[in-house]
Order: structure tokens, then sequence, then C-alpha cells
């Protein structure tokens, strides 16, 4: 069974509409997948565009690899993983840099191997990068932003120094 990233399922998904990707981070009362936590609600539909798109292969193999490692489903779900991201030529993101087709064998619960889980950092690491390229001002060397007047005191120990006497 693979898990697919459909915007209709919103069950443990992120609360921006549409993001496929299962939310893990508070913000606020709601929880934010990684790509949206520190995103500006102006350029949520930027990132939902590109986690339904550019980013597909990518967003399904993490959620393929949260899903079925560990369980008896991990080896088919590997091969697909490993199948998809050959047919989006992410090739720098399949889990053996030598290209074989291992897959690493589930560890007894609770938890992933340590290669698995560096494996998935890198994935994530990928997406999150791309999204956190969204809606980031230009920067212009040499231009300094104005400011306003600083108003009030400027230094608070001339406001002890007041009291004090």
């Amino acid at each position: 069974m693979s898990v697919e990233m459909n915007p209709g399922d919103t069950w443990g998904k992120c609360f921006v509409s549409g993001c496929p990707i299962f939310g893990s981070l508070g913000r606020g009362s709601e929880w934010a997948c990684f790509c949206h936590y520190r995103a500006d609600s102006g350029d949520f539909s930027e990132i939902t565009h590109l986690l339904l798109h550019e980013l597909r292969p990518l967003g399904q193999s993490a959620v393929d690899i949260r899903m079925h490692y560990g369980r008896d489903s991990w080896a088919d779900a590997f091969k697909r993983i490993q199948k998809r991201l050959r047919e989006a030529n992410r090739l720098d993101m399949l889990f053996n840099a030598d290209g074989k087709d291992t897959p690493p064998s589930p560890p007894c619960p609770p938890g992933m191997k340590p290669v698995v889980k560096m494996w998935l950092a890198r994935i994530e690491l990928e997406m999150e990068t791309r999204c956190g390229e969204v809606g980031r001002p230009m920067e212009l060397p040499g231009i300094t932003p104005p400011t306003a007047p600083v108003i009030g005191p400027t230094h608070a120990m001339t406001h002890y120094t007041e009291i004090a006497q």
C-alpha cells in the first residue's frame, strides 16, 4: 500500500489547507509541517504548491518512510521510494549511494536505525531548504533600511539614577 499525498486527506496533516505533509510542530493551537512552520502565512500557498508539484516525490518518500519503516510493508515501500526517486531524477536522494537496492532491515521496535534517520533527514532537509527560499526578501548590499528615531529613554541607568536620589 502506497501512501499518497492527497490534499483531501487531513487527518494528521499540517493545518495549512492542501498541505500533504504531517503536522509535527506546534504553531499556536494548530500543527504545522516543518515546511510551513516558520513561513509567513502569505507564503503558505506557494509552499503548498511546491510540495504538491516539484517536491512531491520527496514528500511522498518521506511520508512512506515514516509510515512503513519497522512494519511488514517496509520492503515494498522501500522499492517504491527508490523507484519514485529514480523516476524523478533525484538520484542524490536515493538511500544507497552505490546504487544497490538493498533496504535497511527494520529494527525491533521502537526506533529507526540511525542510517534510515539520516536518509529521512536528508530528504526532509532538501524539502525544508527549498520551501525556505519562498518569500525571503531580496538582500540588497549597501542599502540600509530606513528606521524611526528612538522614543523614550535610551539608557536605563539615567532613569534608575533619578529614582535613587
